[in-house]
């Protein structure tokens, strides 16, 4: 679940008061700026949707650093975040409309305003530790994520660990394997005690494809989670931001103090910080899961959102900026390889096809009577698609191969399919329920394959596979992702991911197969064999 909630905000006063009011921000309270004082309660989040709420502006941070947001041409401070004197020993409502020069010095104020995004900077903190500054664009703002980088006892970093991670991943030779790879790397550098690679199918929902685990712990390799687990803003945001952490999920939001006299009511865009504060409704989820910690970094492929690492812990766990970077990287190097190993297995797979179709070709052409030769190519034309049965109709003939209907079935099969087809390549894997005066081919033809041979004719080939039942385990019962209190309107995410099995019967997908492409003179042959 990545539902998020916007947070109240803090809006100034006037600038000779020295005191806040907490108030949600309203297109009333944006044309007249509050001066009053007092501290309204946060409202509980409301939505009927999870869809529909803007997980990207969310006017609070995690906890474990600070934030800051200046204008970028002039470089005075607009939002900062309520616990700004914990980490970086200001208290927040004095560096409102001051400037980052004011703030933080001449040197490192003036670099903060040229950075560009990804530029790290660090500084010496109030408390005798080492501060990480982070500066991003968004919108008309500068925004700087403040983070403690905590001593550590010295050993090998997570840099310098993942040069062996990466170095085998150029053993994998299919998507799978890469990803088991990752998952083994990424438990070793980051100390999580669950990595998971979750992929997403076409219809959206996941699949936990690998999977290294700490030893007590129930596994999760094999189950699926329904797509509304990871709502379409939260796929669009990871394909900006492509790491994200939680250290704790029973944190407390630290909301952002904001200026009106540089405020100009906007929402401010958290896309790119690491501090992004996350729905109340997933930290729940998290908890109903037994997670404190998780850090997630998206896999990408053909610019789509194909899947995502996700480290889970136990126990709070901060991903520092250094742990986030490997991530990054790690997670950047296994999509810039999920083409070129989708693509080997695609090719090697047209490759086999292709040598069948040659074969098949030399068969039914060579001077043999028309049994004998289509008889001696049936082999090969099955193998074209991993069939279990194939119709061939040319010219007027009908040829049955291998596990079909009966004749007088195939002939209505093909009426219904053509019809349908239009002259394209038509594919459906539950035959029986889409046509129901066809629900007694299952066991031969629950699945099939229209390839037409030419617009001109109604020459095709119809491939055939029988129905198979599928059981799919799901992590909790998919029907009951989300709950709504009568009372208050208030979502919930499930609380329980026992497995949960559903059982549906149809034939293995011909969705994937790209029927072979037949050259007009094979096309012609075969019609001169066959006649």
């Amino acid at each position: 679940m990545w539902w998020s909630a916007p947070h109240p905000r803090f809006a100034a006063c006037s600038p000779g008061s020295r005191r806040f009011a907490l108030s949600p921000r309203t297109s009333r309270d944006r044309s007249r700026r509050h001066a009053d004082a007092g501290l309204a309660a946060p409202p509980r989040p409301q939505a009927s949707s999870c869809d529909a709420e803007p997980i990207h502006i969310p006017a609070a941070i995690q906890p474990q650093g600070a934030f800051l947001a200046a204008l970028a041409d002039s470089g005075l401070v607009s939002h900062a975040s309520a616990n700004l004197a914990l980490i970086l020993g200001v208290p927040a409502k004095t560096v409102l409309c001051r400037t980052l020069e004011g703030i933080f010095g001449t040197t490192t104020g003036r670099e903060l305003l040229v950075a560009d995004y990804g530029d790290r900077l660090t500084i010496p903190g109030p408390h005798a530790n080492t501060l990480h500054l982070h500066a991003f664009r968004s919108g008309r703002h500068l925004c700087i994520d403040i983070e403690p980088i905590p001593a550590s006892p010295a050993e090998q970093s997570p840099m310098e660990k993942v040069q062996a991670t990466v170095t085998h991943f150029g053993r994998a030779t299919h998507r799978v394997e890469l990803c088991q790879l990752a998952v083994r790397g990424l438990a070793a550098i980051t100390g999580y005690d669950r990595v998971m690679a979750y992929r997403f199918a076409e219809d959206g929902h996941g699949e936990v494809i690998a999977e290294a685990l700490a030893d007590g712990l129930d596994p999760y390799l094999g189950l699926h989670y329904p797509a509304s687990d990871v709502p379409p803003q939260a796929r669009r945001l990871y394909l900006r931001q492509r790491v994200g952490a939680i250290a704790n999920s029973s944190y407390d939001p630290v909301p952002l103090l904001v200026d009106p006299r540089v405020d100009d009511g906007v929402p401010l865009d958290l896309t790119h910080s690491a501090l992004r504060s996350v729905s109340p409704i997933h930290r729940e989820y998290m908890r109903n899961m037994k997670t404190a910690a998780s850090l997630t970094i998206a896999l990408v492929a053909h610019d789509e959102l194909w899947g995502m690492l996700v480290c889970r812990h136990s126990t709070p766990r901060i991903a520092g900026p250094d742990l986030r970077a490997v991530a990054e990287l790690i997670g950047r190097v296994v999509s810039l390889l999920l083409t070129p190993l989708g693509n080997l297995s695609v090719n090697a797979r047209r490759l086999e096809r292709k040598d069948a179709l040659r074969a098949l070709v030399n068969q039914i052409s060579a001077p043999l009577p028309l049994v004998e030769a289509v008889g001696a190519a049936q082999s090969e034309l099955l193998q074209l698609v991993d069939a279990a049965g194939a119709v061939l109709h040319i010219a007027g003939t009908t040829r049955l191969f291998g596990l079909t209907p009966p004749q007088e079935t195939v002939e209505s099969m093909l009426a219904l399919l053509r019809g349908q087809a239009g002259g394209e390549v038509f594919a459906v894997d539950d035959l029986g329920r889409r046509f129901p005066l066809l629900a007694n081919c299952a066991s031969a033809a629950s699945g099939a394959l229209l390839l037409p041979l030419s617009p001109d004719s109604d020459d095709v080939i119809l491939w055939c596979r029988p129905e198979q039942l599928h059981t799919i385990s799901w992590g909790g019962n998919p029907v009951e992702h989300l709950s709504t209190d009568t009372v208050s309107g208030r979502l919930s995410p499930r609380a329980s991911f026992a497995a949960w099995s559903h059982c549906n019967s149809r034939s293995r997908s011909f969705a994937r197969i790209r029927p072979p492409r037949f050259r007009p003179q094979d096309l012609r042959l075969a019609g001169c064999v066959l006649k």
